[in-house]
């Protein structure tokens, strides 16, 4: 019984394969950036504007307060980014404020 769930534990950990789940390839593109979407990134600025659209011309939705917040990067043009947050909320941001390092969020 214990080597059973020994044996369950490793398997939770395994990585798991191409072979084992081409749903989650099917599903992930290559953006402009070269990069897959979608992925999960960090902020890097203490101050982030999420904006409507591509450009410094589209108005500010809401503005990100504090660096290392993780969002997940859904598209992206040359020099921006789609992204959503952990409420759900998306919007586009400037690429340059966009850290490849992942983070999470604790919730209680």
């Amino acid at each position: 019984m214990l080597a059973a769930a020994l044996t369950a534990l490793a398997l939770l950990g395994a990585p798991v394969s191409s072979a084992q789940a081409p749903e989650l390839q099917a599903n992930m593109k290559v953006g402009a950036s070269g990069l897959r979407v979608p992925r999960f990134v960090s902020l890097k600025s203490d101050r982030v504007n999420v904006r409507k659209g591509p450009s410094i011309g589209h108005a500010v939705a809401w503005v990100f307060s504090r660096a290392g917040l993780p969002v997940e990067v859904l598209a992206g043009s040359e020099n921006w980014s789609k992204i959503r947050d952990s409420e759900g909320s998306e919007g586009w941001v400037f690429r340059g404020l966009l850290s490849g390092r992942r983070t999470a969020l604790v919730m209680p």
